[in-house]
């Protein structure tokens, strides 16, 4: 090979040597964008998982479902024991606030209304 044919090839493997150092540039900064998109999603699973830790819990409806449904109660009977029919007039007649009730079997206990709703019982 000639002295002139030699110092050609040498330019054109420099210039793809160039290129190839371009590419691996490029690949590099592409690699770090991955990485650090790998990094964030990682983290975000991460979080997910720690806020789905808390204990195993059963709701008050699902306890409701089950004393009816499991249990054999029955609601609506239970609903005019905590809501007796005397009970109901005074809280239509006077709206929100707490009331006495007094029931057949001899409990005496007290209901709170809001809205129109007795949102819980006092004993």
């Amino acid at each position: 090979m000639k002295t002139s044919e030699l110092k050609s090839e040498i330019s054109m493997l420099q210039l793809e040597k160039e290129s190839i150092e371009k590419r691996i540039i490029k690949d590099k900064n592409e690699l770090s964008k991955i990485n650090t998109s790998i990094n964030t999603y990682t983290q975000e699973l991460a979080n997910r998982a720690k806020k789905r830790k808390k204990p195993l819990d059963v709701t008050c409806h699902a306890l409701v479902r089950f004393f009816e449904r499991v249990s054999g109660l029955d609601i609506d009977n239970c609903k005019k024991m905590v809501l007796p029919e005397n009970v109901r007039k005074q809280i239509e007649a006077l709206g929100d606030g707490t009331y006495p009730v007094s029931n057949d079997q001899n409990n005496s206990f007290r209901v709170v209304v809001e809205n129109n709703q007795v949102v819980t019982v006092i004993i």
